[in-house]
């Protein structure tokens, strides 16, 4: 299947053009712009995506000790 690229066109703040402009180009972290900013935005997804299941752990957790709080109430009736 082949990849498919877009361009995006963006406005930056002058504080991370200078961030990418130091860490792009040759013998650099990134070779260009575009791999920079895509390495960005890969690392931001993963984040929200362990901080959204992280959430839904925490709320399981809540889920199941009220669960086993309402079932020892009911036992001690």
């Amino acid at each position: 299947m082949p990849r498919i690229k877009k361009t995006v066109s963006i406005s930056l703040s002058p504080y991370v053009l200078k961030k990418l402009e130091a860490n792009t180009g040759v013998g650099r972290r990134f070779a260009t712009n575009s791999d920079a900013v895509n390495i960005a935005l890969i690392e931001l997804f993963h984040r929200l995506e362990i901080c959204e299941l992280s959430k839904a752990l925490e709320n399981e957790k809540y889920l199941f000790e009220k669960e086993k709080r309402e079932e020892k109430n009911e036992s001690e009736k």
